[in-house]
């Protein structure tokens, strides 16, 4: 069942709960209100009549012409009479007497059978209702006392109308009752697919979504709880939508990733696979056959660091090791033993500030190791590479500067994707892969931190980047 069916369901069954009961107190405080008048005006009747008889026959009983007030049969012929009298006359209100003797025998009855039947015996100085299958009747019961004798005297009057008057208005009742519920079915229905409105933009909204609609939207405008509900979904749609973007990037990347790797290995595994035949098949001279192996060194020489570089990748990847404090002056004498023992052919020159940092030494080492290593690669023999530490505040700043071929605003934006070369020869002759730049990044990004680019073609490079400093303890 829909929420908007069962919205209205419920709605009209509080509805018809609320107004039955509203109704049936109602009604019955009414019944009692008008059974009690009707009761009233009965009694006061039947008290008229009684008091009239008695009046009558404490008449007759002081007599002092007859001798009826001690003679109970001649008293009884006259209460008869009376009786009698009282049914000739046209407005009537009982519908008939039953009269007793103080023994409780019958003296006189002109009430219907049926409803003489159903009398209760012995209900003397009391009244009570009594229903019969045509109508209903309420029985009042007195005592009359003229001289020595006494009677009880009962009573019928119909008060079948006050029954009829509820029967009527319960009937009414019911055609109102089921004149609001039509209503309110209706209005309900209105109301109840405004309501669900949002809900339903919702649930289509999320059906375009499954199907790939990544920037659907619900743009529902409330401030209700269906209001904040679209807020948050919509909030849950962008933050889908950013994951999907940045997985189809990550696949797109890794793709590329993949594509770049197997060219890499690829070029220089033909090659060598080219002169390794070749020195295998045919008779070459020894110049020949020294560039053959010569390249055959270089390009399994680049194919080793490329290995290697892949490795520093993939274990940054997997595991990310714990920051600690690590002081800069030991980082720059490890790297300035390293660069004494390689054929470096230009001028690395280190002015760093001393200061401690939060990194780890053995990430710190190789990403500067990286940076420096690009640098030389972008540069020509003896010019001057410089490796520049400066603490801010709480911040220190390394800054590889170099005077080399420098790079191009596109380069610059690509620098830090994997295998990408500015200079594709000039790289490779060198033994690079262009995976540097991204092993900096991944480290950076386990810093927290970024790597700032600024280069002029021709005229150098600038890379540098922020670490946290280590206040020193008093």
């Amino acid at each position: 069942m829909k929420l908007s069916l069962k919205i209205v369901f419920s709605c009209i069954t509080t509805i018809a709960i609320v107004f039955s009961l509203g109704s049936t107190i109602m009604l019955y405080q009414n019944h009692r209100h008008l059974l009690d008048e009707t009761l009233k005006q009965k009694l006061s009747a039947h008290e008229i009549e009684v008091n009239a008889l008695e009046s009558k026959l404490v008449q007759d009983s002081l007599d002092h012409l007859t001798d009826k007030g001690n003679d109970s049969d001649k008293m009884n012929e006259r209460f008869k009479y009376y009786l009698q009298q009282n049914n000739s006359m046209k407005n009537r209100q009982n519908e008939g007497y039953v009269l007793y003797d103080e023994h409780g025998d019958v003296i006189y009855s002109d009430m219907s059978a049926v409803l003489y039947k159903k009398l209760k015996k012995d209900a003397f100085d009391t009244y009570y209702i009594l229903d019969t299958n045509t109508a209903t009747y309420s029985i009042f019961t007195s005592k009359l006392t003229a001289g020595n004798l006494h009677w009880y005297i009962s009573a019928a009057y119909n008060i079948e109308d006050v029954y009829q008057e509820r029967t009527r208005q319960f009937q009414s009742f019911l055609i109102i009752d089921a004149c609001i519920l039509l209503f309110s079915y209706l209005l309900l229905q209105y109301i109840s697919h405004y309501l669900i409105k949002p809900i339903q933009k919702l649930n289509e909204t999320s059906q375009h979504i499954a199907l790939g609609n990544y920037k659907e939207r619900t743009n529902i405008q409330s401030d209700d709880e269906v209001g904040e509900l679209s807020k948050s979904f919509d909030h849950m749609a962008d933050a889908i939508e950013a994951n999907m973007t940045q997985l189809k990037q990550q696949a797109e990347a890794k793709e590329a990733f993949m594509g770049s790797f197997s060219h890499e290995i690829k070029t220089p595994m033909t090659a060598i696979l080219g002169f390794a035949d070749m020195l295998r098949t045919y008779d070459c001279d020894v110049e020949t056959r020294r560039k053959a192996a010569d390249y055959i060194y270089t390009e399994g020489k680049r194919l080793n660091s490329l290995s290697h570089t892949m490795m520093d990748l993939l274990s940054l990847n997997e595991n990310t090791p714990a920051l600690c404090n690590v002081c800069v002056d030991d980082i720059i004498t490890a790297l300035k033993k390293y660069y004494q023992g390689t054929d470096c052919s230009c001028r690395l020159e280190f002015i760093c500030a001393s200061a401690v940092v939060l990194s780890n030494q053995e990430l710190l080492f190789t990403m500067l190791r990286n940076l420096i290593d690009n640098a030389i690669k972008a540069s020509s023999e003896r010019q001057l590479v410089l490796i520049k530490g400066v603490v801010y505040e709480r911040m220190y700043q390394f800054s590889i500067i170099d005077e080399g071929i420098g790079m191009n605003e596109k380069d610059v934006e690509m620098a830090l994707e994997p295998f990408y070369m500015a200079d594709k020869s000039r790289t490779r002759k060198q033994g690079g892969a262009g995976l540097g730049l991204s092993i900096v990044k991944r480290i950076l990004d386990i810093h927290h931190s970024h790597l700032d680019i600024k280069s002029i073609p021709d005229k150098g490079t600038t890379l540098s980047f922020m670490l946290e400093v280590i206040p020193h303890e008093n």
